[in-house]
């Protein structure tokens, strides 16, 4: 689609402008590649799914696209006004994993964003929290850094830990309590199916492996030592 626009020229020597081409903004912004219908639609269909599945959806209606074209699109909604609060969860989110993290504040009641902090730290969660003293109930992870804002901020909330974190829990509870029950476990299993009580020695075959893996290892780092290689070597 081409679009001819007319164009205009100041008469009057000393404007920096001199030359102005029209608008149409309700059509497509200056230097567009899309038209605002467009925009609308990719922002509505990404907000709804995610980049990657938009761009399939998108693609199967005609409108092909890539999904960074749509998370950028979906980047220039404004959030919407936070109101009143009283249950928030919050966690962080990667600017660059590994590298440098923000902090992502969401209300549990209305299941929405709230606000996108740039850096994950006690200062800026602390700050944020004193914008919102009504808050009764924080959903966090298990790190000090929002259990300490959300304490500095609004003591009298409650704290409990958000569903991965409490799934997590409960699963590596769960594992630890196996490791150590690992002989019933298995005669009762062998009960159960008749079969005999197996002996000491077989109970564990797994760890018996990974027990001869470390020997191993801990016998070809003394030997490269006594070698005469240094630790960075022994570890490459």
């Amino acid at each position: 689609m081409h679009l001819r626009v007319r164009k205009w020229t100041c008469v009057v020597p000393t404007c920096s402008q001199r030359i102005f081409a029209e608008r149409f903004p309700d059509v497509v912004q200056p230097y567009g590649r899309m038209t605002e219908r467009t925009t609308h639609l990719l922002q509505t269909i990404g907000v709804i799914t995610s980049g990657a599945d938009a761009a399939r959806v998108l693609a199967a209606i005609g409108l092909p696209t890539s999904a960074k074209t749509i998370i950028r699109r979906v980047l220039r909604l404004p959030l919407p006004p936070e109101g009143p609060v009283s249950a928030v969860g919050i966690d962080e989110w990667a600017w660059k994993k590994g590298n440098r993290y923000g902090t992502l504040v969401v209300d549990l009641e209305q299941q929405r964003v709230l606000t996108l902090l740039p850096e994950r730290s006690v200062e800026s969660a602390t700050a944020w929290f004193q914008q919102h003293p009504d808050i009764t109930i924080v959903s966090r992870d298990r790190g000090p850094i929002y259990r300490d804002a959300a304490q500095a901020a609004v003591p009298h909330a409650i704290h409990v830990a958000d569903r991965f974190h409490l799934q997590k829990n409960f699963a590596e509870a769960l594992e630890r309590y196996f490791c150590y029950q690992v002989t019933h476990l298995r005669c009762a299993a062998a009960a159960l199916t008749n079969q005999p009580t197996p002996s000491t020695s077989t109970l564990d075959p797994e760890r018996v492996v990974r027990h001869h893996h470390r020997v191993a290892a801990h016998a070809e780092v003394w030997t490269l030592l006594r070698a005469g290689y240094g630790k960075e070597q022994i570890a490459r």
